[in-house]
């Protein structure tokens, strides 16, 4: 590090220093004033002075500053310290340029705001009307609170966002509408004063920032349903390298700005506490009484003359502020629509934020999170439809017999049933060629009932929307983006694969080595009709690979759960292969030494991170199938991925760049990959690992049929639906033919059969949450 880069280091600690000794010499100056001059000194920030502004205050009292402004001071000296940490830390890695300025602007506010109360006297002084001076201060405050929302929609958006220029115009008109007028409803609401809006402007710089780590870590966006879930990105995030550069510090900057304009947005002073008797007042009672007017009356009708005002004030205010925060609302729902009518996918979420503003797009996701019933749905229709799907599966002769041959030999052998949803494991193959073979045991599986293609509506996160369209069957198609339906419904009247095995007998059980309150699985669990939950707790003193416990250890606990008396169920959720793929904790000897040509070599070093989590976990699967081969008691397996890593988003550019909004190009990256497997000869199979691709919302059912559980109606209406529509997720659905179509689309050739399925599924999920 050279002498110029060393120096603008310490630029905020200099700015601190130079905050920090114009607060003490102000303070020291009041306390000495007085003195030298016979005048009795303040012992510190006093309350501000009185409006008659200068009415024998000393020279020295006025030079001390308010609690409010040293409050303000302390703020930006906050600031500057918490540079100082990010840049020592290691945490900031951006130019050092860029601190520069932050510090120099947050001095620079600093030294201002201490001398908001000599800029405030000022006024006081040359607006001796007081109408006048009350008029002055609130068109300064509505200017400035304009100036505040403008700055605000910048420090929302340039955290994250590479240009926002580009956004498009009428969606930035909403979003800066949305901003100005909740902006300025909160200014009136606190009667003019600037703390809503204070409290506004961090909220937003925080989304800002929050989203930069969410698109850096999970190449996603915030949505609404994330709100619910923080506790869960908490739990998850410690093995995450947090990281902020220029654009975070340039938002911080900005906001720095904002802050300061917003310390000089003040009412008229309001010096008086409570009743004050000045000699106005005194003089007033004395006419009063010799008016022959009692004290008490007196008193009251003074009290009246000067509440009244206030009164009015306050009421003018209230109402100003639901105007401009019914306008606030109305803009979010025009914003709304005007996504709406452009007909903007969600499903490559950070393009859509990144096109149409931050807040604009998440607004649009919040209007549709009700789970709204279809057009025209009725439960009879739906029942109908239900029946009619479900006689189609029977229909389909040769699968239902093999069926029916299963069953038969089901309900004799009671074979447990193990479930594994293995994190991010996907085949990065059907990304394009980049020399990857592919997972070496899991590809060379000859032996399967089934494998395949497994089409999923999350990318790089959401774990629990795959886990929740798996054990209910019902798909996230209609269920809608940025909502996760462990942490928004109430699922105690939704059926689940869990409760309907316990139904047949089985001992049901969850694994999962993290926290249960993830998710809120510990909740969710119970209400799907699991009778144990084994979370991390179960697993003290267990091996960790990478991000956690490993694949080997949960299936430890499978075997020895297997060793207990009586049919299984088991469902585990692993953990090890866990984002972020930056953590470099794997030796380097491990490592897989793959490269895309022109990446860049730290990209490189995340692929070659999460390739190497995908060996160790099928290393890991080897051993486990291979001592379920050894175990003495009939054991059906379904292993499954829960989505890609957030890789895949931009590995898929570059190995196979496509057409925007080409819905085959983007269900790419929404592709894992799933097989069944049992260790004994299941009737009705050659178990000659059967090429199969499927959704995740029709594995549960598919996976039923070829064990022989006995299937519910729902189940079977999915094996049925299937035929005719092989894959559906939140982003598209494909046809028989293999054609990928948006599953919003209303005149796709397989849209009737989408209707179909939405009432099905409302039927199913929507009418019981």
């Amino acid at each position: 590090m050279n002498l110029g880069t060393t120096l603008l280091s310490l630029l905020p600690l200099a700015g601190l220093a130079a905050i920090v000794t114009l607060t003490t010499w102000q303070m020291a100056s009041a306390r000495r004033g007085p003195q030298g001059r016979g005048g009795a000194g303040d012992a510190g920030p006093r309350h501000a002075a009185p409006a008659s502004c200068g009415n024998g205050a000393s020279r020295a009292r006025d030079a001390a500053p308010s609690w409010g402004t040293v409050a303000w001071a302390c703020f930006f000296a906050a600031l500057l310290m918490v540079a100082t940490v990010l840049r020592a830390a290691g945490i900031y890695d951006g130019s050092s340029e860029s601190i520069a300025i932050f510090s120099l602007v947050a001095t620079a506010s600093g030294l201002a705001v201490l001398q908001r109360d000599r800029i405030e006297r000022w006024y006081c002084r040359r607006l001796s009307d007081a109408a006048l001076h009350g008029c002055v201060l609130a068109a300064r405050g509505f200017i400035l609170v304009l100036v505040v929302s403008t700055l605000a929609y910048y420090v929302l958006e340039t955290p994250w966002n590479p240009d926002p220029s580009l956004i498009d115009p009428i969606s930035r008109s909403w979003e800066q509408s949305m901003i100005c007028c909740a902006m300025l409803a909160l200014w009136l609401l606190f009667r003019r004063r600037s703390w809503g809006c204070n409290v506004l402007l961090a909220a937003l710089a925080v989304s800002g920032i929050a989203q930069y780590f969410v698109t850096t870590f999970k190449g996603s966006a915030i949505m609404p349903g994330d709100l619910l879930a923080l506790g869960t990105a908490a739990a998850v995030g410690n093995s995450l390298r947090f990281q902020v550069g220029d654009s975070v510090m340039g938002a911080l900057t900005l906001a720095c700005v904002g802050h300061a304009l917003l310390a000089f947005v003040v009412p008229a002073r309001v010096w008086e506490k409570g009743m004050r008797v000045t000699a106005e007042s005194e003089r007033a009672l004395g006419d009063w009484e010799r008016a022959g007017v009692g004290l008490r009356a007196g008193l009251r009708a003074g009290i009246t003359a000067r509440n009244l005002p206030r009164i009015a004030g306050a009421a003018l205010c209230m109402g100003l502020a639901v105007v401009f925060g019914t306008a606030a609302y109305g803009s979010s729902l025009a914003a709304s629509e005007h996504l709406a009518e452009m007909n903007v996918k969600f499903w490559e979420p950070n393009q859509a934020y990144r096109e149409n503003g931050f807040l604009t797009s998440f607004v649009s996701i919040a209007h549709d999170m009700p789970i709204r019933k279809p057009a025209g749905y009725t439960e009879d229709a739906a029942l109908e439809l239900e029946a009619v799907w479900a006689s189609r599966a029977e229909e389909d002769e040769g699968p239902w017999q093999s069926y029916q041959l299963s069953a038969t030999q089901f309900s004799e052998v009671l074979p447990s049933v193990v479930c594994v949803m293995n994190e991010t494991f996907a085949d990065l193959r059907v990304l394009g060629d980049f020399g990857y073979e592919g997972p070496r045991f899991f590809s060379s599986m000859d032996d399967c009932l089934s494998r395949g293609a497994l089409y999923v509506s999350v990318l790089g996160g959401g774990t629990c929307n795959t886990e929740f369209e798996f054990l209910t069957g019902d798909s996230m198609a209609f269920v809608g983006q940025g909502k996760y339906p462990y942490n928004l419904y109430d699922l105690s009247g939704v059926g689940a694969l869990a409760g309907q095995m316990r139904e047949l007998g089985y001992a049901t059980t969850a694994i999962h080595p993290n926290l249960a309150s993830n998710w809120k699985r510990d909740k969710v669990y119970q209400q799907f009709g699991f009778d144990r939950f084994l979370d991390i707790q179960a697993f003290e003193g267990a091996p960790t690979f990478h991000s956690g416990v490993t694949d080997a250890a949960t299936y430890d606990k499978i075997l020895e759960v297997l060793e207990q008396d009586g049919p299984q169920f088991v469902f585990d959720v692993t953990m090890q292969n866990h984002t972020g793929y930056d953590q470099f904790n794997i030796p380097g000897e491990a490592l897989t030494h793959y490269a895309i040509e022109g990446q860049s070599e730290y990209d490189n070093a995340q692929l070659n991170e999460y390739l190497t989590c995908i060996e160790e976990s099928d290393r890991a699967l080897e051993e486990f199938v291979g001592r379920l081969r050894g175990l003495d008691k009939p054991v059906i397996l379904l292993f499954f991925g829960d989505h890609q890593p957030n890789i895949s988003q931009w590995e898929l550019e570059r190995v196979s760049p496509g057409k925007e909004n080409d819905v085959a190009h983007v269900m790419r990256a929404y592709q894992s990959v799933y097989m069944t497997w049992a260790n004994y000869n299941v009737a009705g199979s050659a178990q000659a690992s059967e090429a199969k691709d499927t959704s995740v919302n029709y594995l549960g059912a598919l996976f039923a049929q070829e064990a022989g559980i006995p299937l519910t109606t729902y189940q079977k209406s999915a094996v049925g639906m299937a035929k005719r529509l092989p894959a559906i997720t939140l982003v598209g659905s494909l046809d028989p033919s293999g054609t990928w179509h948006d599953s919003k689309d209303a005149s796709s050739p397989i849209a009737d059969v989408v209707g179909e399925l939405a009432y099905i599924n409302y039927l199913e999920f929507g009418s019981r949450v």
